[in-house]
């Protein structure tokens, strides 16, 4: 089961081709001849006037944003973790063909692209932790109320029911877990190493596993599940590898933290998060043509957590 891409970055549309051609023309915008036919010329200015029209106030948008979130988040994102990002997918998708492939499918036509969508995301990001960072008192009571340590869980992914049931049935009878996920599961990130995945935090499980989060962390170390159907409906058998205990709130502070972030910083927290950053910018649109691109980020916004 391949990674979906994510492509939507909280409020902001990247239009790749809107924004590259709109700069160009913000800045050269001198009349001259883009493309010539024996009926008739499209000048710069048609062009530059045509995206007025079209995608020209999403692009503005976002290169306005992408300005401000560089000044005041450059730093935090580094350029080496986004190429290793774009690595791991190209391994996953089984090579960078493969994986420019299914960004063509959404509309995103080169890898360089993709990393530049990436860093517009990994800023947004930034600026919503920045406006939800929380007290210590806040982590506290998260950490007492909330947080529990990530946990490792082996899996066995298959699309239905009735074949998950067969593998409970194997297992059942003896059958040896690890051979039975690199034989029977359809989860190709995890088959091979014996359906071992990555440590799992409880943010996490609960969007994967939904109502039925409960049946998986209920689970001790060593116990097998039944059958589970996960949020995107199909159906996994979970094997509770390390299931880790709470210590103490200072020698968890850092992973309580982490998870704070992840909870917290949602597509209405980024757009809050934009909303205060468009206010403290000093933003003013020259061109009367685009005066009321930013108008929703005018509107007041109480911060929430």
């Amino acid at each position: 089961m391949k990674t979906k891409i994510n492509l939507m970055i909280g409020s902001i549309i990247v239009l790749v081709i809107a924004v590259v051609i709109l700069s160009v023309m913000l800045f050269t915008n001198n009349g001259g001849t883009v493309v010539k036919t024996k009926s008739g010329n499209v000048s710069q200015t048609e062009l530059y006037d045509y995206l007025k029209d079209t995608g020209g106030a999403a692009a503005v948008e976002s290169l306005t944003f992408k300005k401000i979130l560089e000044d005041k988040f450059g730093d935090k994102v580094k350029q080496a973790d986004l190429d290793a990002k774009v690595k791991e997918l190209e391994k996953q998708y089984g090579g960078k063909d493969a994986l420019l492939s299914a960004l063509t499918q959404n509309g995103i036509t080169s890898i360089d692209a993709y990393k530049d969508t990436l860093r517009t995301q990994a800023l947004v990001n930034e600026a919503a932790r920045e406006y939800v960072k929380p007290s210590t008192k806040e982590l506290k009571e998260f950490y007492d109320k909330t947080w529990n340590p990530d946990f490792t869980i082996s899996k066995i992914a298959v699309a239905d029911k009735a074949s998950a049931e067969k593998i409970a049935k194997k297992l059942k009878d003896g059958g040896d877990f690890a051979k039975l996920a690199k034989s029977d599961s359809q989860d190709t990130a995890t088959a091979p190493n014996g359906g071992k995945a990555e440590p799992l935090s409880v943010t996490a499980a609960e969007a994967a596993y939904g109502d039925m989060f409960k049946d998986v962390y209920k689970l001790k170390e060593g116990a097998v599940s039944a059958p589970i159907k996960t949020s995107s409906g199909t159906y996994e058998i979970i094997k509770m590898d390390k299931k880790p205990a709470k210590t103490t709130f200072d020698k968890d502070k850092k992973a309580v933290t982490e998870a704070y972030y992840a909870a917290k910083v949602t597509s209405d927290t980024q757009a809050a998060a934009l909303k205060k950053l468009y206010k403290s910018s000093d933003v003013t649109v020259k061109d009367s043509a685009f005066k009321d691109v930013f108008a929703a980020y005018k509107e007041d916004t109480k911060k929430s957590k």
